[in-house]
């Protein structure tokens, strides 16, 4: 399962100014594909040969990367964004849809994926979390959501299909291990939940956990 230190198997490292540019990817060379833009509307269903639930793949692309001279979500690795990186990820994992939360719509067709406006941009990773489960909940109530920041461009296909199994077996949320809230996968249903959390002041990504 991904976790956010080191380069071991399974790791999933983030660029930092100094490593952009330098070999990174574990068999994610390949952009994702990158289909006619969509309204988030409707999620898709699983994929054909997925058992379980559906699953939606959410990627967070709101950082303006002010260090970094752009959009981190456009920072590259071995010449792809680190954000087609992730989305090539959650599909390869069985993710039926991927949203791009946060940016603008240029930047989520850019990526492959569906743009899904921020409800509280600028108040961190929980709020975005918070905006991807109450828009998968209207429409698909039953569905795994996987999401990822948009700076792990190791993240691997199997990272995300072992996060979906395990939080398909019954629990409200699955981090990363050691216990990293990103990436994670939850529960659609436990929507309400993270919006309270949010409504009440919470920030932290990792704040659901003690409770879901």
């Amino acid at each position: 399962a991904p976790s956010r230190g080191g380069s071991g198997r399974g790791g999933a490292r983030r660029p930092s100014p100094a490593s952009i540019g330098s070999a990174a990817a574990h068999g994610m060379g390949r952009s994702a594909r990158r289909p006619a833009p969509r309204r988030p509307g409707v999620t898709s269903t699983s994929p054909a040969g997925r058992a379980g639930p559906p699953m939606v793949g959410a990627v967070l692309v709101g950082g303006r990367g002010r260090r970094m001279g752009g959009p981190k979500a456009l920072l590259e690795v071995d010449g792809t964004a680190v954000a087609d990186r992730v989305v090539a990820a959650l599909r390869a994992g069985g993710a039926g849809e991927g949203l791009a939360v946060g940016g603008d719509r240029a930047l989520a067709d850019r990526i492959g994926a569906t743009h899904l406006a921020d409800a509280r941009p600028g108040e961190g990773p929980l709020a975005a979390i918070a905006t991807v489960l109450a828009h998968v909940a209207e429409h698909r109530p039953d569905a795994v959501v996987v999401v990822a920041p948009c700076d792990v461009p190791d993240l691997r296909g199997a990272d995300v299909a072992r996060l979906a199994a395990a939080v398909a077996g019954g629990e409200g949320a699955v981090p990363g291990p050691p216990r990293q809230p990103l990436p994670s996968a939850w529960q659609a249903r436990t929507a309400g939940t993270v919006g309270e959390l949010v409504a009440s002041g919470r920030r932290r990504a990792d704040a659901p956990l003690a409770v879901l």
